[in-house]
């Protein structure tokens, strides 16, 4: 497992924000409400998985979702769009906090 640790902790170093979409296009980040992408910081990876160890606190349109898809921004390389966990809507406040946004590293059977 220690090589997919390495993989992870590689690929978690290079995520330099996580900005959220409406569908799988990166066309469709969502805009207004003073949204802006958010920098995570990630634990290190443990058996071939890392994931975010703060929750990230988005500003944005209120009532505007669902976001279906996060957009992995990364140093130096294309950026990587993911389905979310589960649809999340920003709330009458113009707030959603995404307290997940896991990277794994697996072989197919």
């Amino acid at each position: 497992m220690a090589f997919h640790d390495d993989v992870v902790d590689s690929v978690t170093a290079d995520i330099t924000h996580i900005g959220l979409l409406t569908s799988s296009d990166p066309g469709d980040e969502i805009t207004g409400g003073g949204y802006t992408r958010l920098a995570p910081t990630y634990a290190a990876a443990s058996s071939g998985e890392a994931d975010i160890t703060a929750t990230l606190e988005f500003d944005g349109p209120a009532n505007e979702g669902p976001v279906t898809h996060l957009l992995f921004v990364r140093d130096n390389a294309d950026d990587v769009v993911r389905p979310a966990a589960s649809p999340q809507s920003f709330n009458s406040d113009g707030r959603l906090d995404l307290v997940s946004a896991p990277v794994t590293s697996a072989f197919p059977d």
